[in-house]
């Protein structure tokens, strides 16, 4: 009894460690609590839509699908001049599907629906919503939609969906928890000792092991791609240099994030537990698991102030949708933003840290 008094007595002297041992069990049931209220249903939907019947029967029907559209809450409607633009906003994931209308409404066809099912419980949810409005204004007549993918390629399962997630997860974990473990560890044991008084500066100290971090997350990704490309079928059919382009940003600011809680925190434990209670309500919340868009409002608010969702987006669109660089301009905009940010930061507080 007296060893237990002894390790929850340093346990609880620990402030930093204390709290994140408080706060983490009530993030995580908070998290799950909001994330899942009781309703499956996705509402304002944001659909692409062409309009190329300009009068007669499919104008009439295009006037009606826009009301209801707007009157049930469930489609977020936004209108293109051409195909290729609609198509153009499917990729660069500001549309979930475009709805191209033609002038030969009603004949069987006249209606197509292309479907973005690198997402694949919203392209059904977007599939069954747009086909319920369609027999709703046709009043039971024949139904004149036809439902495409926006790639022959596009994922036709739940895994495929989240195969890029899981190479943005390895980053994040590599970058954050290993960086962090190997620094506190140095400090604990005494190596970074020797290291300050090594000719050499300090920032050259923890530059290096962010390199030397960061090479390893990518070989840690690259391990990922080739196992889910060999033995689970996942195709790649975006540019492979985008795709490391992306990765080497997200791995600089996670690893900036794992700097700054070492800093942070006085030991090896207290360290892991900060990450841990910063990693956790990132996978979930970034769309590696579960789709943004079916989070509550709010929820999806936090979940895109999250560097870790821009990560997954742009490797979804890249690997699955094979999107150009036009396509993932914002989200590679907003990594380097936050790499530069995280690693400005975490440099100046480990020479501070490392002075005490």
């Amino acid at each position: 009894m007296r060893i237990a008094q002894k390790d929850l007595t340093e346990f609880s002297r620990s402030k930093m460690r204390m709290a994140s041992f408080m706060l983490m069990p009530i993030i995580l049931i908070a998290l799950f609590g909001f994330m899942f209220p009781g309703t499956g249903s996705i509402g304002h939907i944001p659909l692409a839509v062409v309009d190329q019947a300009s009068s007669g029967p499919g104008a009439a029907f295009a006037e009606a699908f826009s009301k209801v559209s707007s009157s049930s809450g469930q489609l977020r409607l936004t209108y293109y001049a051409t195909l290729e633009q609609a198509k153009q906003a499917v990729v660069g994931g500001s549309a979930s599907g475009v709805l191209i209308i033609y002038p030969n409404y009603p004949a069987q066809g006249s209606v197509v629906l292309i479907v973005d099912n690198t997402d694949p419980t919203v392209a059904a949810q977007l599939e069954g919503t747009v086909d319920s409005l369609i027999r709703l204004i046709s009043s039971g007549g024949d139904q004149p939609l036809v439902v495409q993918s926006i790639a022959p390629w596009a994922p036709t399962s739940e895994f495929e969906f989240m195969a890029p997630g899981f190479v943005g997860v390895t980053v994040v974990m590599a970058g954050m928890a290993g960086l962090a473990a190997a620094v506190a560890r140095e400090r604990e044991i005494g190596t970074m000792d020797g290291l300050m008084v090594a000719p050499i500066s300090r920032s050259s100290i923890i530059t290096g092991k962010a390199v030397a971090q960061t090479i390893r997350g990518l070989i840690q990704a690259a391990i990922v791609v080739l196992v889910v490309v060999l033995f689970f079928g996942v195709k790649i059919y975006g540019n492979p240099l985008y795709i490391v382009l992306v990765l080497l940003l997200g791995d600089l600011g996670f690893v900036g994030i794992g700097i700054i809680a070492t800093s942070a925190a006085s030991d090896q434990e207290s360290a892991t537990m900060v990450l841990m209670m910063l990693e956790f309500p990132m996978i979930f919340l970034s769309g590696v698991l579960y789709p943004i868009s079916q989070l509550p409002g709010w929820l999806q608010d936090v979940a895109w102030a999250i560097p870790l969702s821009y990560m997954v987006e742009a490797l979804r669109r890249l690997m699955v949708l094979n999107a150009g660089l036009g396509s993932i301009t914002w989200p590679l905009a907003y990594m380097l933003i936050f790499a530069a940010a995280s690693m400005g930061l975490a440099i100046p507080l480990f020479n501070r840290a490392v002075t005490r």
